[in-house]
């Protein structure tokens, strides 16, 4: 008996009330045998495609001061076979009033963190954990793709880790990116291990020892007045290969990176190091850069250290504790350029 499954395609997030809160979807797009119709207007399914190729994802939305940040994480797999997501209901916004269209906090952030999490699963040494996650942001003015011009008065970051079921604690961080308080230079200073669209896999030591885990997903605001994320859960098809040979997220991603290490005329040479003991890092500049000042800040925007340049010695070691950091050039006050360490 064949077995077809209908799904409408989302193409703005929205609540209709009808959202599905079981698992069934979820199910189907792993049990083979299913297949996704793409139905037009008048309800004539016009495509179809193995539900084989789709996969549950979670869509986190931030509304700053600039622009509509969104980070999508999603193809959650295990040795390539899908990971199911908990705490999922089909075409739900979580935090969002689709009355009034604005941020409300239906769940707390530390619920958000909670809940946003795969369902627990079994691993062993040398398995190979994979997701993809996309990271971008509109401009409100243009509403289309910025990665130049970035106001927010409010830091925000996120990270993905593999966590005991038992303890809840962590065992490894899979990913993580900031964005910087950012309001006088409207340009972004963020932090991220990888390109703003990239297929993360990790493999479990050999000194790992086999046990119930999941993945989850952490949002954190900073600031005086941070907003609430708000989450879109959907069913997409998986796209990252296609997305990350595609020359629109090259060109994205290279643009963004340009524009945080370079964002003047002033040549960058700004260099970082990280030391153990003790624990800091170095900062140190080329002697020919055009920087009259460099300054340490962490992701909530809290400077660490400041000198003129040039360093009286270069580099200069400069106590820090555990964290994500941001190394800052000026030129005449002015932002030139930034380069991003984490101290572990």
């Amino acid at each position: 008996m064949r077995w077809f499954l209908a799904l409408v395609m989302l193409i703005l997030l929205h609540v209709d009330g009808k959202s599905q809160c079981d698992s069934l979807l979820q199910a189907a797009s792993s049990a083979g045998g299913f297949r996704v119709a793409y139905l037009a207007q008048n309800g004539v399914d016009t495509l179809y495609q193995s539900a084989d190729e789709w996969a549950p994802k979670y869509a986190f939305n931030y509304e700053a001061d600039s622009s509509y940040s969104t980070w999508m994480f999603g193809e959650f797999l295990l040795n390539r076979r899908k990971l199911m997501l908990g705490e999922w209901c089909m075409k739900r916004v979580v935090n969002y009033d689709s009355g009034t269209t604005v941020a409300v906090a239906n769940w707390t952030a530390a619920e958000m963190r909670q809940r946003s999490v795969t369902r627990p699963f079994l691993a062993y040494s040398g398995d190979t954990l994979q997701f993809y996650r996309t990271i971008s942001w509109l401009d409100k003015a243009t509403m289309a793709l910025s990665y130049d011009f970035y106001v927010n008065q409010n830091g925000i970051s996120y990270s993905v880790e593999l966590v005991s079921s038992a303890s809840g604690s962590r065992i490894a961080l899979l990913d993580t990116c900031s964005f910087a308080t950012t309001t006088a230079t409207r340009k972004p200073s963020l932090y991220s291990w990888y390109p703003m669209a990239s297929r993360v896999r990790y493999v479990l030591p050999i000194t790992f020892d086999s046990t119930n885990v999941f993945i989850r997903v952490n949002t954190w605001t900073s600031g005086a007045s941070p907003h609430p994320f708000t989450r879109y859960d959907g069913l997409g098809p998986m796209r990252s290969a296609i997305e990350l040979s595609s020359s629109q997220w090259r060109s994205y991603s290279d643009s963004v990176q340009a524009n945080i290490v370079q964002a003047g005329s002033v040549t960058c040479s700004i260099t970082v190091g990280t030391t153990s003991n003790p624990l800091g890092m170095l900062v140190g500049h080329g002697q020919v850069s055009g920087l009259d000042r460099l300054s340490v800040v962490d992701i909530y925007g809290a400077t660490h250290w400041t000198s003129a340049c040039p360093l009286l010695t270069n580099p200069t070691h400069v106590a820090l504790g555990q964290g994500l950091y941001i190394v800052v050039g000026n030129s005449g006050g002015q932002v030139i350029c930034t380069k991003s360490i984490i101290i572990q």
